[in-house]
Parts: C-alpha cells; sequence; structure tokens
C-alpha cells in the first residue's frame, strides 16, 4: 500500500518481496479488508498443504526405509537358505518314476492357444490331485509335461490307468481336434533329490519311454513288470528291448493295455 504514485516504488516493491495487490490512495476500506482477508487465508492454506506434503514426505521415507530393511532381509535370509541348501548333501533314494507328456501339444496351441491351457491346467489339477490319492508327489509340471514320484509301482500304474480314464472322460466334451491327450512311462530307478526335484538316470528312463507309448497310453519298464504282473489284473505287450536316446543300457519295454 503506498501512498505515491511513482511506479519505481511499485517496481522496488515488486522486486523485492510478494505482492499480490497494489493500491493506490484514496483505497476503500471494504475492499481493502477483503482482499486481506482472502490472501490471509489463501496463506493458511498453502501453509496446511505445506505441511500435509511434508507429512507426506516423513511417511514415504519411513515407507521406503521399512522396504530397504525387509529387501535386505529377504536377501539376507534367501542368501542363508542358499548356503543351507549347498551344504545339504544330495538325497539318494530308489523311486517309481512317472513322466507324462501331451501329445501334439504344439499343433493344439497353434489352433487355440487359450483354450489349450485352459484345459491343461485343468487336467493337472486333476492330476495332482490323483496323484496324492496313490500316494504320489508331483514333482514338477514344466511346459506340457509332468513328472511325478511314487513309492510303489503298483500304486504309480494305478494312478495312470485312472489318470488316462478320467481325462478320456473329460475329453468325451472336447471337438476331437482339441483333446487333450496324455502318454505316460514309467520305471524305477536310483534318483538324486534336491530341493524337491528328482535327477538321475531313472527320469531320463522314463521320459523315453513315455514317447514310445501310444496317445492316452502308458509304458512301462521291465523292472516294473515284474513288480506288477502278479499283483495286478493287466494285459501288457512286449515291445521287445529298446536302445533309448542317451540311455547307456538297453531297456525291455512293455505297453499297458488300459
Amino acid at each position: 500500500i503506498t501512498g505515491s504514485t511513482d511506479y519505481g516504488v511499485a517496481v522496488d516493491a515488486f522486486n523485492s518481496g510478494v505482492i499480490h495487490r497494489f493500491f493506490q490512495k484514496p483505497w476503500r476500506r471494504a475492499e481493502l479488508r477483503t482482499v486481506i482477508e482472502e490472501e490471509a487465508q489463501a496463506f493458511r492454506q498453502r501453509k496446511q498443504e505445506a505441511e500435509s506434503l511434508h507429512e507426506l514426505q516423513d511417511a514415504l521415507a519411513r515407507r521406503t526405509s521399512l522396504l530397504s530393511d525387509a529387501a535386505e532381509l529377504i536377501r539376507k535370509t534367501g542368501a542363508e537358505l542358499q548356503r543351507a541348501g549347498e551344504a545339504k548333501p544330495l538325497e539318494r533314494r530308489l523311486a517309481v518314476i512317472l513322466v507324462g507328456d501331451v501329445v501334439g501339444f504344439s499343433r493344439l496351441i497353434s489352433r487355440s492357444d487359450e483354450r489349450t491351457l485352459e484345459t491343461l491346467t485343468a487336467f493337472r489339477a486333476r492330476i495332482e490331485s490323483l496323484s496324492r490319492e496313490f500316494g504320489g508327489r508331483l514333482v514338477n509340471a514344466v511346459g506340457d509335461s509332468l513328472l511325478a514320484e511314487f513309492g510303489s509301482t503298483v500304486d504309480a500304474v494305478r494312478f495312470a490307468s485312472e489318470a488316462q480314464h478320467q481325462m478320456a472322460e473329460a475329453n468325451q466334451s472336447q471337438p476331437e481336434e482339441l483333446r487333450l491327450v496324455f502318454r505316460f512311462g514309467i520305471t524305477i530307478g536310483d534318483v538324486l533329490v534336491k530341493g524337491g526335484d528328482l535327477y538321475g538316470n531313472g527320469v531320463n528312463v522314463a521320459a523315453r519311454l513315455q514317447t514310445l507309448a501310444d496317445p492316452g497310453g502308458l509304458c512301462i519298464s521291465a523292472a516294473v513288470f515284474e513288480e506288477v504282473r502278479s499283483l495286478l489284473p493287466i494285459e501288457v505287450e512286449s515291445m521287445g528291448v529298446h536302445e533309448l536316446k542317451n540311455i547307456a543300457t538297453p531297456v525291455h519295454v512293455y505297453r499297458v493295455k488300459l
């Protein structure tokens, strides 16, 4: 507020402070009072916003610190688990191994990817549940393949038979060109166990056996056949001795007629 009409005074005022309005005499009291009240209210609002922003910045800093602490804890825990896993010796045991694979999966995906993946997910859930009923364990399922472990050859063959039966029934409602059909291979072998996964020659043999099975079928090794032949009312067909890829010892293969 100035009583001078010298615009130099006004310029100096603007340059030296924050000027919101400029009044010259004679000013009206009511107008001056209104402007001051409005600016006071705006000042209080700006102050409140600044305080709120400061509180948000503090809260963000605290959360960032908590996240940093959590990340460090996860890193340390992961490192400890890794060291513990590396320190734990590999477990070796004899197991009944089943490997399954979908017939023509790439062709099915190319025709109807969403529908194929939906069906595959449903079948996997059914297989995992069924394997537990027969005392087995679904070790992993990568892509369209699966690996399961059983403690008994009888339970493994029963599981494979029942799984193929249930999936065949489920496929009845699907068009033939979109049906998801598995092949299974079963053998007994010495395996290494690490982190719940199975490794070893037995897994490789089971994987090769499933490639010899018919769509919707099952192939077993001679070792499995000798154990179940007198315990299960199954019909088998000898496929002779096969030299399986990357397997040093030839394997006598039997096709189970489901």
